[in-house]
């Protein structure tokens, strides 16, 4: 029945940022535009309390349909969807593509964890993303704050709950997002660890096992043919309309994009950011 309904409205939101990405696409005013992407932003969030809904409800697996996405797109997408999308700030990313059935659910933890992230932290101070290669083959993503930091023996609880089969129970309901993000990185194999960091706040670590992503593959060489660049796959949840905001002052400056998105340049900024329950 959750599902049902949850089904239904993710059909009507749907339809509702089609019908505002039309009327994005012929605005020319800048304050009518301002406003169409603000009910663009919201009608995202939509989407994703009603995606969870589906979790919660044991549905929504996974469109193993779907072509590999870079990592780029992923974590733009991912920002593009919390409420605090302006102080999201890229640090840096490896060049390599998920594939088809894990980018999506890997969309969806980075925005729970970003969300999180920037309701635990100062208002003031960007939440960093960034990943790197580990030893064992695996890829590190990393969501960092700058926050008041989690009590010792809470933060291991809530990695204790993020390292075994999620169990929907009432003490779940207060850390809900983090019950949806490790009934997603269970589906494929992600590890999610919460970490204090040594100056303050906390860094959430999502491992990727080797199986869910690949290396992009260098251009040809001088010889070579030429390298004709293909156009990156959308994530299952189709077009994410999101103009460039006007930075503020002080501010990230990484913007989110639209769902597909193009490339942005990746901010070499400081990193301040995370994830907190």
């Amino acid at each position: 029945m959750l599902a049902g309904l949850a089904v239904r409205d993710l059909t009507l939101v749907e339809s509702l940022l089609l019908v505002v990405e039309k009327l994005e696409c012929h605005e020319e005013n800048p304050a009518q535009l301002e406003l169409l992407v603000r009910i663009d932003h919201l009608a995202t969030r939509m989407r994703r309390n009603r995606e969870n809904l589906l979790v919660l409800a044991g549905q929504g697996g996974e469109d193993r349909g779907a072509g590999p996405v870079a990592l780029l797109d992923v974590v733009r997408t991912a920002i593009s969807e919390i409420t605090e999308y302006s102080r999201a700030q890229i640090s840096a990313l490896p060049d390599v593509k998920l594939i088809g059935p894990a980018a999506d659910d890997v969309r969806r933890i980075l925005a729970e964890l970003l969300d999180n992230a920037t309701s635990k932290s100062p208002d003031s101070i960007a939440v960093a993303v960034r990943a790197e290669r580990a030893g064992d083959a695996t890829l590190i993503l990393i969501v960092e704050d700058a926050g008041i930091g989690i009590p010792a023996d809470q933060l291991a609880g809530l990695n204790a709950r993020l390292g075994r089969p999620p169990v929907l129970e009432p003490a779940a309901t207060r850390h809900m997002g983090l019950y949806v993000v490790g009934h997603l990185a269970q589906r494929h194999g992600i590890r999610v660890q919460l970490r204090e960091r040594p100056y303050g706040g906390i860094a959430a670590h999502v491992i990727l096992p080797s199986g869910l992503f690949r290396t992009q593959p260098e251009p040809p060489g001088r010889n070579g043919r030429a390298h004709q660049r293909r156009p990156q796959p959308r994530l299952k949840t189709g077009d994410i309309a999101v103009p460039r905001p006007s930075p503020a002052p002080g501010g990230p400056s990484v913007a989110p994009a639209r769902g597909g998105g193009t490339a942005a340049e990746p901010s070499t900024g400081g990193t301040e950011a995370a994830d907190g329950p």
